[in-house]
């Protein structure tokens, strides 16, 4: 049984960390080197105190498999981004799945994705929980490609 869990504190950061060196994270992220740790500890925890984003861990047992972040837009829109430390599993889809309960159910009634137009398994979990390609597109560098990726805007509304 898995289960979403609201980061309230510092303890999941090692998690963070591990789905933050993963190679597709980094490459999809536009970098080609995996982050700084001492970088990407103060920025979760910077995330953590801030009214503007929340960060969720998918967990079995103790074991964490996944996470997403929201960032609010305003009030009633987030853009979200996921990762997951396992694929092929369906921990990625579960996690945004668990994610939009947890946004609708707290009166968030638009969830954004920007996913690049090669990412064939965000796509799928985009798709296969309801979210629709809103026709707008941004041109992201992805360093290891040394060329600009189309990252398209998909939408989910309550």
């Amino acid at each position: 049984m898995t289960k979403l869990i609201l980061a309230k504190d510092e303890k999941f950061f090692e998690d963070y960390f591990k789905i933050k060196c993963l190679k597709t994270n980094i490459f999809y992220s536009g970098f080609s080197n995996p982050p700084v740790r001492e970088e990407l500890e103060k920025s979760f925890t910077e995330k953590l105190k801030s009214n503007k984003y929340k960060l969720f861990f998918l967990a079995r047992q103790s074991h964490v498999l996944s996470y997403s972040q929201i960032r609010f837009i305003n009030e009633k829109t987030v853009e979200m981004s996921y990762a997951s430390l396992v694929t092929g599993q369906g921990y990625g889809s579960k996690v945004v799945e668990e994610t939009i309960k947890f946004c609708f159910e707290n009166e968030i009634d638009i969830i954004i994705l920007y996913i690049a137009e090669i990412n064939i398994f965000s796509i799928r979990i985009a798709e296969k929980n309801g979210f629709t390609k809103t026709g707008k597109v941004e041109l992201r560098m992805l360093q290891q490609l040394n060329r600009e990726i189309l990252f398209n805007e998909w939408i989910l509304r309550k």
